[in-house]
């Protein structure tokens, strides 16, 4: 469905061509975009190639392929188009009907645009790990029984359609692309996706404010793109989500208080960004939580206490080289699963508390370029540490003796 600049898709005309005889059996739209496929994507160079030489006229023998059970019309339609790391290359948006209705009609139908998404029977496509160019194919998300699409490794370009919003599927894979411009505003809308991965491209602009309708998401990963605005409140609003990686972008602005909110959160990875201001109490609300790495960016204020008094189950906290000031607190000793703990090139103070012997699986524990926490005492430190966590192949990362 062609979309306008609004993003409003333009209504759906009757179409002639549905009811037109082919000699494949399939749907003149189903057959147009195999035959074009075939020829717009190099298929003799394809790693597998099987029957695509007789598509136009057994297309159910093809590599790739499986098709819907024929309908009282005697038609079958694509259900699945599967070729992950077959050497597909080309230009997947340039796939049109219009040379091959000219030549077979001939009735001056005309250009049939974006044909991907005429497959009104796709339930999956995976077309990763291979050579294909151009933009994504914006009707492809409005398709109404898609499930999964797989678009990754390939050099896509250009910007994510806002159809993405509208995808009923569950699943989304476009990451190593070559994707721009910003995520669409109404992501949102894609309330039964549960899988999304748009990671190493170069997305730019803000995290949609409408974050938070994705009600049935679970995995979330923007990492490695160019990402930049805020944290929106309706981070903390998504029900489902367990895999949160944002790291390596220029995300800025505080962690939003509402992250209290996300309780099923099991991995929150935003190392490598902008961001600053102090670590919300209302952390300690994401109870399930086993990984919280935010190093690298401008995180002030002291240490939350709640992380280490509500995240029970919290293995990995990286929170090196940020502006962290104050003491480690007494209750770091509740973190009864903690195995690493980077506190490094921050500014903290005082002695390490006796009370971290509590975090009896702690393997790592780095504390080094911390200049107030230099002393006397940090050489003492150094011993009963090794000697209580010695047995976990502890690694203690603390500055030289005073």
């Amino acid at each position: 469905m062609r979309e306008r600049h609004d993003g409003v898709p333009f209504p759906l005309a009757p179409d002639p061509l549905e009811f037109l005889p082919t000699v494949s059996g399939l749907t003149v739209k189903d057959d147009a975009f195999l035959i074009n496929f075939g020829k717009m994507t190099g298929v003799d160079k394809w790693a597998d190639n099987t029957g695509w030489d007789d598509v136009e006229k057994h297309p159910q023998g093809c590599f790739g392929l499986t098709f819907t059970p024929v309908d009282e019309e005697g038609r079958a339609q694509v259900a699945t188009l599967l070729m992950p790391g077959n050497n597909v290359q080309g230009r997947i948006d340039r796939v049109n009907d219009e040379g091959w209705l000219r030549r077979t009609v001939g009735r001056g139908y005309g250009f049939i645009p974006d044909s991907l998404g005429n497959l009104r029977m796709l339930t999956r496509v995976d077309l990763s790990r291979n050579r294909i160019s151009g933009e994504l194919p914006y009707s492809v998300f409005d398709l109404p029984l898609l499930q999964t699409v797989d678009f990754s490794r390939n050099d896509f370009y250009g910007v994510i359609p806002e159809s993405l919003g509208r995808f009923r599927g569950t699943s989304v894979k476009l990451c190593y692309n070559q994707l721009t411009g910003a995520l669409p505003q109404i992501l949102g809308g894609a309330t039964a996706m549960e899988f999304c991965d748009i990671s190493h491209n170069k997305l730019t602009g803000p995290i949609s404010p409408t974050l938070g309708g994705c009600a049935s998401l679970r995995t979330f990963l923007l990492h490695d793109n160019n990402i930049a605005g805020v944290l929106p409140a309706s981070f903390g609003q998504m029900p489902s989500i367990e895999i949160f990686k944002a790291q390596n972008n220029r995300i800025q602005g505080a962690i939003p208080s509402s992250i209290g909110g996300l309780k099923t959160l099991r991995l929150l990875w935003l190392q490598g960004n902008m961001l600053h201001g102090v670590i919300p109490t209302s952390v300690g609300g994401c109870t399930n939580l086993h990984e919280f790495r935010a190093s690298s960016n401008r995180l002030t204020g002291p240490l939350p206490s709640t992380i280490f008094d509500e995240l029970l189950y919290l293995d990995r906290l990286w929170l090196s080289h940020n502006v962290i000031t104050g003491t480690l607190p007494e209750r770091i000793g509740q973190s009864r699963s903690l195995r690493e703990l980077l506190l490094d090139h921050n500014r903290f103070e005082g002695r390490i508390p006796r009370q971290i012997e509590g975090c009896r699986k702690l393997e790592i524990l780095s504390l080094m370029h911390n200049p107030a926490m230099r002393g006397p005492g940090l050489d003492e430190d150094r011993e009963w540490l090794t000697e209580t966590f010695g047995r976990n192949r502890f690694v203690a990362s603390l500055d030289p003796p005073f």
